[in-house]
């Protein structure tokens, strides 16, 4: 007779926390009266930020975090594990007073067991965190020179995952070296594909007739693949089960085409269910292949690693920014037709890698590091923890192809090297590794970064960071650092510079072009960075990028966009980088991969060009339409809505088009969603709204900046409403105002309504917005009377830092020197 399967079960840990930023002596015992602490949901990070949170200003020190909860479920028998996805800095975690763990380092997992130090009824969680800098834990290097921010909290996902005695471990489990599962691809072509695959299992009780279970399950649910075998469990030791199998005919994963199976484990005792899990992963191969550069599946590669750095900051909540968020990036750069992300410098949130496997986006995972080494004390054990861990949590990972054990542009010592490659190898034999080329023990990886081929370089090469070239350590201005509310003729140097249009301080260095027409050898390259992002040692945020601090498209954007398909990727598009307004170019520049574009003002033809590639030249070059506008022409009262319409042809047939209207006077308010297609959740998720200044005919007004005024009912809170950085009421610049709001623990509606600040006869008209929120991903564990009791206060803004070094110069030289010996471009005048 079988009983009912025990299911693993998962509980969404985000609602219901208190939180107190600075410290508390006592604040782990479960007595302890925190009434007055502020309520939160996480992710969260230490305060709402400014737009600009450069420079330091964000909050370092110790901050403290707690939570009464009640088990949803009996434990009798069971385990019950706490999963930090990650939290920043130096992290101590008790319950009912106890201390389970101590962490070190602010990117990866903690997975600690609790089981032991629960009770009937209320327990409390207990948490202090530090980001406060710490020359012991990577990435190491004070904050203040620093080339981003750690900013600080609980700032990913927790659950709560109650477990069988007898149970699949983790594969950040502490405890087990060999835990988790561990999928491997051997040998991947269209006829057939081998795998392997490493199983991890533990009992509390001796198990004589213990079986594991693999199945391998299509896109289509078809099961390709199933096995079981038997396996003996001591008390309290840790046992594996191995795999090994073949799929015929498989749906190989690639980044055109990204198939994706789901391997399902299950562990049963005398023929019951103790424990299953499952995870998604891909059929594929990847070997560096020297002058041959990438084979992906036994066959070379065919395109170039065309794609972008990420940093994982968002405008006022620093790193605390939720699952729907990192998806969005992913999708937006996957409809930019990017096929490549570089983590920098950290691994990045598990949403948005399951994002990259979704869509097919390769990455590199970097651990945690920037121009930083230090050979004493604990700091290089602690990297290679972080290597083991990186390589652990994302091994079975499609997407992943590449990873940077080593520090980023750091001197280092070749023992430091060889170490990290063997660990990496040790963990995942499967996937190279990457490091600067020349520096010491790069010899001993598969991949070379470097900005070009180098004489007798053997090894396939990688430019990791290009586009950017700034004037010099202490200004930082440059033509890629062009903020997205500097308008058009901003973003179009922008657009010039990423083309190399202008002279490079160095004509060697990669360009757009340059990433296209260079051997197979050179695999292709990251932009720095794909999107706007704070930063510690300036005090201006870093303005490159195609994609704004709020994620709007910039016109790079779309000139990225244009370079890809319309066979690979990017469907045909064509886009007028062109806003019609008394100062815009007259010269119209439009972005397009179709093979003909007409473009008309008024509905007349004022242009027709096909794009005509040069040898070195972009694929998909830009049109430009000398003197097809000028407002004069706009003029004519007698015609309605003035605009320009480009189309797009392809064997002669109108594939696409698009229209740029000249605004009109300011009318109305009109409230938008920027999911990109991706269900909003309850349970703490952070949703992204624009506001847009309209025209009556629906079109933005670029040169708006009304304050406009935000209520939220329903399911969610507005972001920021009692604080003092301006996001309620928020000014909008180039005619649309960021709204964010955090949902609730329950699904259902959330309203909007946006008003003008300053109301008059003829202001803008107020507008309404309704959205509809799904259940969260897992059930909740959470106190709700806890929850509504906790402190009303306002969320905390960020103060000054008084970190900052005395000397600034001196602290910027530092950063130079050590740019210097691994920067893509070498002409740049010294600090002084």
């Amino acid at each position: 007779m079988h009983r009912k399967p025990i299911q693993r079960s998962v509980y969404g840990f985000n609602p219901g926390w208190r939180f107190l930023k600075g410290d508390c002596e006592g604040g782990e015992q479960p007595d302890w009266d925190d009434s007055g602490w502020q309520g939160v949901d996480l992710p969260h990070g230490l305060e709402i930020l400014p737009v600009n949170a450069s420079g330091s200003i964000n909050y370092q020190g110790p901050a403290w975090y707690r939570k009464r909860f009640t088990l949803p479920e009996s434990v009798d028998d069971r385990r019950v594990f706490l999963h930090f996805h990650a939290i920043m800095g130096v992290a101590t975690v008790w319950v009912n007073g106890v201390r389970v763990c101590e962490h070190l380092g602010g990117y990866l997992p903690i997975h600690v067991d609790i089981r032991d130090q629960l009770r009937d009824g209320d327990n409390v969680v207990a948490l202090r965190c530090d980001n406060q800098n710490n020359p012991d834990v990577p990435p190491g290097k004070p904050q203040e020179v620093l080339d981003f921010s750690y900013f600080g909290g609980i700032y990913r996902d927790v659950e709560l995952i109650l477990c069988p005695a007898a149970y699949l471990t983790d594969a950040n489990d502490p405890r087990f070296d060999t835990g988790g599962v561990h999928f491997r691809t051997l040998r991947a072509t269209e006829e057939e594909a081998s795998f392997s695959c490493r199983v991890g299992c533990f009992s509390d009780e001796a198990v004589d007739q213990a079986e594991l279970e693999l199945r391998l399950i299509s896109a289509g649910q078809e099961e390709v693949y199933r096995q079981t075998q038997s396996i003996p469990l001591s008390a309290g030791e840790a046992g594996t089960a191995f795999f090994e199998g073949k799929v015929p005919r498989p749906d190989l994963w690639s980044p055109d085409e990204p198939a994706l199976y789901r391997v399902e484990c299950r562990l049963s005792v005398a023929d019951r269910i103790e424990d299953q899990t499952s995870f998604f992963t891909g059929l594929r191969t990847i070997e560096c292949a020297g002058r041959d550069g990438l084979l992906l599946n036994g066959k070379p590669f065919g395109d170039k690693l065309f794609g972008v750095n990420r940093h994982q900051d968002y405008p006022h909540l620093g790193n605390a920014i939720g699952a729907l968020l990192h998806e969005r990036d992913a999708v937006k750069f996957h409809k930019a037709g990017l096929n490549f992300v570089r983590s920098a410098h950290y691994p990045q949130d598990t949403a948005f890698m399951d994002a990259c496997d979704r869509l097919g986006i390769l990455v590199i995972v970097a651990t945690p590091g920037w121009q930083f080494f230090r050979s004493e004390g604990p700091f290089i054990d602690r990297v290679m923890s972080d290597i083991r861990q990186m390589v652990r949590r994302d091994r079975n990972r499609p997407s992943v192809f590449l990873w940077e054990p080593i520090l980023n542009e750091t001197n280092y010592d070749e023992a430091f090297a060889l170490r990290a490659f063997a660990t990496v190898r040790e963990e995942d034999p499967d996937r190279p590794s990457a490091a600067d080329a020349g520096t010491p023990g790069s010899e001993a990886c598969e991949v070379s970064y470097c900005a070009r081929l180098r004489d007798g370089e053997e090894r396939p090469v990688v430019t990791r960071e290009w586009g950017d070239s700034p004037d010099d350590w202490r200004n930082q201005l440059g033509r890629a650092r062009q903020a997205y509310e500097l308008g058009e003729h901003a973003q179009t140097v922008q657009v010039r510079h990423y083309m190399a249009v202008e002279d490079w301080p160095d004509p060697g260095s990669t360009n757009l072009a340059s990433i296209f027409h260079r051997p197979a050898q050179h695999l292709g390259g990251a932009l720095w960075a794909g999107i706007e992002c704070q930063r510690g040692y300036h005090p201006d945020y870093f303005a490159g990028g195609i994609l704004s601090l709020y994620r709007e498209e910039k016109f790079s954007y779309y000139l990225f966009q244009s370079q890809r398909g319309p066979d690979r990727r990017v469907p045909p598009m064509v886009f007028i980088a062109n806003e019609m307004m008394p100062s815009s170019s007259q010269d119209v520049l439009v972005f397009t991969n179709c093979e003909e574009v007409v473009l008309r003002l008024d509905g007349e033809e004022v242009g027709r060009q096909r794009p005509a590639p040069t040898e070195m030249g972009l694929p998909h070059p830009p049109l430009c339409f000398p003197q097809a506008y000028t407002w004069v022409r706009t003029l004519d009262r007698k015609k309605d809505r003035p605009h320009l319409l480009a189309e797009g042809f392809v064997g002669g047939e109108k594939v696409c088009e698009h229209r740029v209207c000249r605004p009109g006077r300011k009318h109305r308010l009109s409230i938008r969603a920027d999911f990109e297609g991706i269900t909003p959740r309850a349970g703490g998720e952070v949703l992204p709204f624009f506001v847009d200044v309209l025209d009556e005919h629906g079109t933005r007004f670029p040169q708006a900046d009304e304050w406009i005024e935000v209520e939220v009912r329903g399911g969610g809170t507005l972001i920021g409403d009692r604080c003092d950085v301006f996001l309620n009421p928020v000014k909008a610049r180039c005619g649309t105002a960021p709204v964010l709001v955090k949902t609730g623990p329950a699904p259902g509606r959330i309203t909007l309504a946006a008003r003008v600040k300053y109301p008059g006869v003829h202001t803008p008209s107020p507008d309404v917005y309704h959205v509809e929120t799904s259940p969260a991903g897992a059930p909740l564990c959470f106190d709700p009377v806890y929850a509504a009791e906790s402190a009303k206060t306002g969320p905390e803004t960020a103060v000054g830092n008084s970190g900052a070094p005395g000397d600034w110069v001196e602290a910027l030289a530092e950063v130079e020197r050590d740019q210097q010996d691994f920067a893509d471009t070498t002409a740049r005048p010294p600090v002084v």
